[in-house]
């Protein structure tokens, strides 16, 4: 899922094993991947939090209820 991962993930075809294979061998066999993909995925964590959830549902709810 990008929209959660941006670039703080390492993609694959979901469909080919291959893929998913030589996607992990890549990531455990790079120690400066794995510390790019940790530096970024630290920052990508702070897109988000249980407070902005809270606030984004909050106000999903209260559209809902104003379309009634």
């Amino acid at each position: 899922m990008e929209e959660v991962g941006g670039k703080a993930a390492y993609y694959f075809d979901k469909n080919d094993t291959a893929d998913l294979a030589n996607a992990i061998t890549k990531v455990m066999n790079s120690e400066a991947l794995q510390n790019d993909l940790m530096k970024k995925g630290f920052k990508q964590a702070e897109k988000f939090s249980w407070q902005k959830t809270a606030e984004q549902t909050i106000a999903v709810y209260k559209k809902v209820l104003e379309n009634k």
